[in-house]
């Protein structure tokens, strides 16, 4: 398999890093796991067989026995919790860490029980540890996290054998493995960046499958006998204004009407048709997807309106249009044709009055200007990633006015108090109702620009047999042959 760059680590508690997801899974495991195709399903067994709320602020999860892992290391109680004791050292934190904020620490009660203690009452729990994966816990502990992230050892359906820097990744079987076992024996993961180097790796019969193969190429792979297999991924692509900035600075995007402006003056489906070729989804105007546990049936996309968005202006005081600055783009693109879609968007803005111009920076000073000094704005092309939980939640988080990334929505919207509501709510379906009430707030206020689901395109022999993509960017190999 092409993938579209080599990761610097191949342990997601590490950092997260989308060209290694389907290495990771296939060699590491979860407590819990979500199926990204039944999302409504909720989480479920993998490393942990059972669970339960023991008290306000306490979980109980029974383990399953009989694993062990790759280097011979019994899975249990024990092991799980030096796991999530690192878990909690790692500097600078795991990306993980912000999926798990009310972890207060685990117990271990005997071999095949483990208690998770919580700062609060936290029913999101199952869910927010289903993105921790475990590693062999001796090894772990002499050789650290840094280190164990470029030979990591799992209770997985592959062991790692070798990464040759620069060429390769290589895995085989692990025909120890407590579930299925796997149909293909050895997985080869080869980094190229460049897109039409993959396309050309596939026909030369060098690769079985790329990843993100590109959009042009599409028809000429399908006529040349290649399987093309895409799925929406579980992340939606908006532009996200700091709106608790712009509210201190009066800057105008802190105004409701001018952001439901914008919401009209796109036109989503010109735009996915076009210049996406159709492989894009919408949201429904939402920040998540249909895809999402928690998503509202009951509310639907802005439709387009530019009269309609030139009126609001008006309405916002701002008759003769109005200038927002900077829209900040990360290079590399994070999403499907980016810069193209950006321009559109930019353009179709513009008609009614709306200015806005691109500036494009290095994607990892992109990320520290979001993340760390809070000056990316006051708008930007972003997303909320809610895979591989496939829950709601974790795109709804940001919108809570404590929210570090500040995106919060007004103290007035009443948004906090419903969000909180659902985090200590553990009734399943009450908890979604909480959900889908947090999507009509942030609909109705509104929050972003809401634009679509982008997806992901794959492209393979027809050799390779049972490749599903799923929206949590991650081949499941327990399904694949050749």
């Amino acid at each position: 398999m092409a993938t579209p760059g080599e990761a610097p680590t191949l342990f997601q508690n590490l950092e997260y890093q989308p060209q290694a997801y389907s290495i990771y899974d296939a060699i590491l495991e979860f407590l819990v796991k979500s199926d990204p195709l039944r999302p409504e399903l909720g989480p479920q067994p993998q490393l942990a067989v059972s669970w339960r709320p023991v008290g306000d602020t306490q979980w109980e999860f029974k383990l399953r026995e009989g694993v062990r892992f790759h280097n011979g290391e019994p899975w249990n109680a024990e092991a799980a919790k030096i796991n999530l004791d690192i878990l909690v050292t790692i500097d600078p934190p795991s990306p993980v860490m912000f999926r798990i904020q009310p972890f207060a620490g685990a117990e271990v009660v005997d071999e095949y029980t483990l208690l998770i203690n919580t700062t609060e009452p936290w029913a999101m729990a199952p869910i927010g540890l289903s993105e921790v994966q475990f590693g062999a816990p001796g090894l772990l502990q002499e050789i650290g996290p840094q280190e164990f992230a470029q030979a990591p050892v799992g209770t997985g359906p592959y062991r790692f054998v070798e990464w040759v820097k620069g060429q390769q990744i290589v895995l085989e079987a692990n025909r120890d493995y407590w579930g299925p076992t796997p149909n293909v024996d050895r997985l080869v993961f080869k980094g190229i960046p460049d897109a039409t180097t993959r396309r050309q790796a596939l026909e030369a019969g060098e690769v079985d499958i790329i990843e993100d193969a590109a959009l042009e190429d599409v028809p000429d792979l399908r006529d040349k006998g290649f399987v093309i297999a895409d799925v929406p991924v579980a992340q939606s692509i908006l532009l996200s204004p700091y709106m608790i900035d712009a509210v201190a600075d009066d800057h105008p995007t802190a105004n409701p009407k001018v952001r439901l402006a914008m919401n009209h003056a796109i036109n989503r489906k010109e735009i996915i048709d076009t210049v996406l070729g159709g492989f894009a989804k919408s949201l429904g105007g939402q920040v998540t997807g249909d895809d999402a546990f928690g998503w509202n049936p009951a509310l639907s996309d802005y439709p387009y309106d530019p009269d309609l968005a030139r009126q609001l202006l008006a309405e916002a005081g701002y008759a003769d249009g109005v200038d927002l600055g900077t829209l900040f783009l990360g290079e590399p693109a994070e999403f499907f044709k980016q810069a193209d879609f950006s321009e559109v968007v930019r353009a179709q803005l513009a008609e009614v009055g709306i200015g806005l111009t691109p500036e494009v920076v290095e994607y990892s000073t992109f990320l520290r200007m979001a993340l760390q000094e809070y000056s990316l704005k006051y708008w930007h092309v972003g997303g909320w990633q809610y895979y591989p939980v496939m829950d709601a939640a974790f795109a709804l988080m940001w919108y809570d006015s404590d929210a570090f990334l500040r995106t919060g929505l007004p103290e007035d919207s009443g948004y906090n108090e419903v969000w909180r509501a659902s985090n200590r709510e553990f009734d399943v379906e009450r908890r979604r109702e909480l959900l889908q009430e947090c999507q009509k707030i942030i609909h109705d206020t509104p929050g972003p620009v809401v634009l679509w689901q982008h997806h992901k395109i794959y492209a393979h022999s027809e050799r390779v047999k049972g490749l599903v993509p799923t929206p949590d960017e991650r081949i499941h190999w327990g399904t694949v042959s050749v």
